[in-house]
């Protein structure tokens, strides 16, 4: 699915770091939604980015607010 142009490289990393890359969106540039699109076609990533990025991220967004 990546595009071409700035932005079309998928983000690899750590559950910690994709909650930071959110937070910081959400918070420095008011980011109201943030949309996910695995690399690959299986359930794991999404599942990962639910049970693990989410959770963080809001958390620490509310902490903030």
């Amino acid at each position: 699915r990546p595009r071409s142009g700035p932005g079309s490289q998928p983000i690899r990393t750590t559950p910690e770091v994709w909650a930071q890359i959110i937070t910081e969106l959400v918070i420095e540039e008011r980011f109201d939604t943030v949309n996910f699109i695995p690399e690959e076609g299986s359930g794991q990533q999404l599942g990962r980015f639910a049970a693990e990025v989410i959770p963080a991220a809001r958390s620490t967004i509310d902490a903030s607010t």
